[in-house]
């Protein structure tokens, strides 16, 4: 029978080179680094991606600050990422985010509560998009920010598609994080420990899992000998399958 395998949030991920996305501790994000930011488009990209102008949506304008909701996201405490895993999972139970003006839950699926990134990193949903009044059109702003005042084009005006993304994973995350505190155990948790070999796409324990410094993929220890012997590698073994562990216990202890 084939084992299960952990999901990770792809919404919390790089949208131009998938690497799991951090929130800058300072006022000053490094260049090179994995810290978040948001295009006016509404998707969310790394620094380095930003750097290296690996995104072209045909905006010319982008901020280095991801929009508030996301960022309360990632303040939360329910998302912990796993770097062997490259994404965050749910550890805690979290709600749908609501609109700060109607105060109903974001929809992915209903068009009314899509959630609306607007350029002052504020998000509300598209019926409430649609009752802000229009001003000052000759200048070419257009409405003004409910939350904080500030004058926007609406041409800055996009769907928040990390937002999104997350709303339509956050069930299934859910139920994984339910499904792992339901049957916590050592035993449970080491059916989860399991990746892919990047090379013969075998899911194998991670256990028997290296990460090959030269090619940057995970491999299994067959392959290692047939094409990486004379490569960097790391072994993935016991610190990850620990902190993962250590999770999973963390989600029973919450239930007893």
């Amino acid at each position: 029978m084939e084992k299960p395998v952990m999901q990770v949030f792809k919404a919390f991920n790089c949208s131009s080179c998938a690497v799991p996305l951090t929130i800058a501790t300072d006022c000053t994000p490094r260049p090179n680094g994995n810290e978040a930011c948001q295009r006016t488009c509404g998707e969310m990209i790394c620094q380095a991606c930003l750097t290296a102008n690996r995104h072209h949506c045909g905006r010319v304008h982008c901020s280095t600050e991801i929009s508030f909701v996301l960022k309360d996201l990632f303040n939360s405490g329910s998302l912990t990422l796993l770097p062997f895993l490259k994404g965050y999972i749910l550890s805690r139970p979290i709600s749908t985010p609501e609109c700060s003006i109607c105060y109903e839950e974001y929809s992915a699926y209903q068009p009314d509560l899509t959630p609306i990134l607007l350029s002052c990193r504020h998000s509300i949903c598209n019926r409430c998009v649609g009752k802000i009044k229009i001003i000052d059109y000759s200048a070419g702003h257009r409405l003004r920010c409910p939350l904080c005042q500030v004058m926007l084009a609406s041409a800055d005006c996009s769907q928040n598609q990390p937002l999104v993304q997350f709303i339509k994973e956050l069930p299934e995350m859910t139920a994984q994080m339910e499904n792992i505190q339901k049957n916590a155990s050592i035993g449970i948790a080491k059916s989860y420990l399991v990746v892919d070999c990047s090379d013969c796409e075998r899911k194998c324990p991670l256990t028997d899992n290296f990460y090959c410094n030269d090619c940057q993929v995970r491999i299994c220890a067959k392959c290692t000998v047939l094409g990486h012997r004379t490569h960097s590698l790391t072994q993935m073994v016991e610190e990850e399958a620990k902190n993962l562990r250590d999770i999973i216990i963390c989600f029973a202890s919450r239930t007893s």
